[in-house]
């Protein structure tokens, strides 16, 4: 107890100047994308939803076996977003980087579900989104999501 009390206090400091970092334009910009992904999500916005991604989107969504692209990712939401109930979200961590027309962004979150039936379920995942900017604006054209587990190991 004493050992995750101490390691999440150490989490914490270490986040800090991630909450407090002073983003470029363009950071903001890639951020602002974030900030439109969650709200859709929030708000159940499928078709709104499917225009945040690239065609030729490679990502490895928590909840699938195995990589799947733009198609397979539809098919994914559409079965989602049609849940009914109410989506809350809460940042835990964030950073967002940027390097010519190519954004990234780690960051945690946690999120809650209820159902319309009052049954709650709630995640924490890192995610990673590669955002690629078009004619058409940012799209995300890779990414991958985990659970989070900040004591986690990959090896």
């Amino acid at each position: 107890m004493k050992r995750t009390l101490v390691l999440a206090m150490f989490s914490i400091v270490l986040a800090l100047p991630l909450f407090a970092q002073e983003m470029s334009s363009q950071q903001k910009e890639v951020w602002q994308m974030e900030e439109t992904y969650w709200r859709d999500v929030k708000g159940f916005d499928e078709a709104h939803y499917m225009t945040l991604w690239h065609d030729k989107f490679l990502g490895w969504p928590r909840d699938q076996k195995t990589p799947i692209g733009k198609v397979a990712l539809g098919e994914a939401v559409h079965r989602k977003f049609q849940r009914k109930g109410t989506l809350d979200y809460e940042f835990l961590s964030k950073t967002v980087g940027v390097t010519g027309n190519v954004g990234i962004t780690q960051y945690a979150v946690k999120s809650s579900f209820t159902g319309t039936d009052g049954q709650k379920t709630s995640s924490s995942s890192r995610i990673t989104h590669t955002w690629l900017k078009t004619d058409e604006g940012w799209k995300i054209v890779g990414g991958m999501s985990a659970s989070f587990e900040p004591d986690g190991h990959t090896w």
